[in-house]
């Protein structure tokens, strides 16, 4: 499954403010929590619906321990989902993919999901 990492800090060595991270991804449209995905793996776990005809909806998880919060980045919705997160958190939030690795890039500076993709060198 095609992904983006989100981050705190471009080196990764800053970790989300985990009630700040909440209410940002609380704040995306549709966003359901999924606490049985929460684990000593998953800090917060929530899905994002899609619209119809697609398989299945995009997964929403901090990582405990990394501060590295992923976003399914298969479809658009993800993608927005990313930029949404960024705005709503209130801090610069920074992104790279295992396509785009090891570019980092500050998610403030993307202005809409079609420079996301060019950046992050997704589909």
């Amino acid at each position: 499954m095609q992904r983006i990492y989100l981050m705190a800090s471009a080196d990764g060595r800053e970790r989300f403010d985990v009630p700040r991270i909440r209410r940002a991804i609380e704040s995306l449209s549709g966003a359901v929590p999924r606490p049985e995905q929460e684990s000593a793996k998953n800090v917060l776990a929530y899905s994002l619906p899609i619209p119809e005809g697609s398989a299945w909806p995009i997964p929403v998880t901090l990582l405990r321990g990394s501060g590295c919060l992923t976003v399914g980045a298969y479809h658009d919705v993800g993608l927005t989902a990313a930029l949404s997160i960024q705005r709503e958190y209130g801090r610069d939030v920074f992104a790279f993919s295992e396509e785009a690795s090891p570019d980092v890039i500050s998610l403030a500076a993307v202005h809409d999901i079609d420079e996301l993709k060019q950046l992050l060198k997704l589909r």
